[in-house]
């Protein structure tokens, strides 16, 4: 038996009082269809075959199925997310009428399901708007639509303020920790026993303290420790990495690249909003929300790994794409043996005989 979360509510039910949550059976199609999305996606960035790389570097990577088999809610944002990723794409290249379907479709779905997402979308396209990496009059339709259709959302949330108050709340953990308020009033404390009490007002107040500690959230999820190494476990309990330490290599050389480019340096920026949902949780890192990430990670070890097999006959380069084939092996089997052997033993350790786990 695997260990599974919670089912989460979806914000319109909440509202209304009903139970309404994702069954089993979608949960097995949501890693199908979104290999099948990324692989639309990278096919407006890279020609051919090439495509194919961000796919597959999906299916081994532990991420999503581990998510997917734990039942994650995150699994179907991640979806949704895609999905808002391809129109966004399509409307870049021309399609316009059909990326304004799919992004109203998608957005809309995700705004009612969540409340963490009924900020987040909005917020998210205000933000690609602002950077002009999507013109206004190319969604302006579905800008429009969208206010249109979430009125009698907001109308339901206007009626029940405090049941969305609390379901906000616990999307939204970031602050919810009480040891955050005790630390600053530790170090209020010690400077008045200094005589310095109207200093540390100043420097060591919460708005100062909370800011400090979101940015070192957001810098968390950036490292690529994170998603390379088990420092933050998958569900809590697994040694498995989200993705093999093998991309790391070509993971490192794309970014290079990609920053060394004016334009990409500004797409990445603006990509790293999909990291907010992660730093608005309780653990520093959370996983099962940082996987809205994961696309941008793919995408920069696919353009890493194509450079260094265009310039294989470099004797560095194709040291270096060995000596990443070799790691994602060996890996990928020692991954595979100790979830047969060691994974169940591991979960009993952390969690005992409780199956059940809340998401972070």
């Amino acid at each position: 038996m695997f260990p599974h979360y919670i089912p989460q509510n979806l914000l319109f039910a909440e509202l209304l009082h009903k139970m309404v949550y994702i069954e089993d059976a979608p949960y097995i199609l949501f890693p199908l269809f979104s290999p099948i999305l990324i692989w639309l996606i990278s096919k407006k960035i890279f020609k051919g075959f090439l495509a194919l790389i961000p796919l597959l570097i999906f299916l081994i990577s532990p991420w999503g199925w581990y998510l997917a088999i734990a039942h994650s809610f995150y699994i179907f944002m991640f979806f949704l997310t895609l999905i808002i990723i391809y129109a966004i794409v399509l409307v870049r290249s021309g399609s316009v009428i059909f990326g304004n379907v799919l992004l109203v479709l998608a957005s809309l779905i995700a705004m009612y399901c969540s409340s963490l997402f009924l900020v987040f979308v909005p917020l998210s396209l205000i933000i690609l708007l602002i950077t002009k990496i999507v013109s206004i009059k190319d969604v302006k339709t579905a800008v429009v639509l969208l206010v249109i259709l979430t009125l009698p959302l907001l109308f339901i949330i206007n009626k029940e303020k405090a049941n969305f108050k609390n379901e906000f709340s616990n999307e939204v953990k970031i602050f919810s920790d009480p040891s955050l308020l005790n630390s600053i009033n530790r170090y209020q404390g010690a400077a008045a026993q200094t005589g310095l009490i109207n200093l540390s007002r100043i420097s060591e107040n919460k708005y100062l303290f909370f800011t400090e500690y979101s940015l070192l959230k957001y810098a968390s999820q950036l490292v690529p420790e994170t998603v390379f190494t088990p420092q933050y476990k998958l569900l809590g309990f697994s040694f498995s990495p989200p993705i093999f330490m093998g991309f790391a290599i070509p993971f490192i050389y794309g970014l290079y690249l990609a920053l060394k480019k004016s334009g990409l340096q500004r797409l990445l920026f603006v990509s790293s909003i999909l990291t907010v949902p992660s730093i608005l949780a309780n653990e520093t890192v959370a996983l099962n929300r940082l996987i809205l990430f994961s696309p941008v990670i793919f995408i920069l070890i696919s353009y890493g790994l194509i450079v260094l097999y265009n310039k294989r006959e470099n004797v560095l380069s194709r040291n270096f794409l060995i000596l990443t084939l070799f790691l994602v092996i060996f890996q990928l089997i020692i991954t595979v043996s100790d979830i047969r052997t060691r994974e169940g033993q591991r979960f009993v350790q952390y969690f005992g005989n409780k199956y059940e786990i809340t998401e972070p």
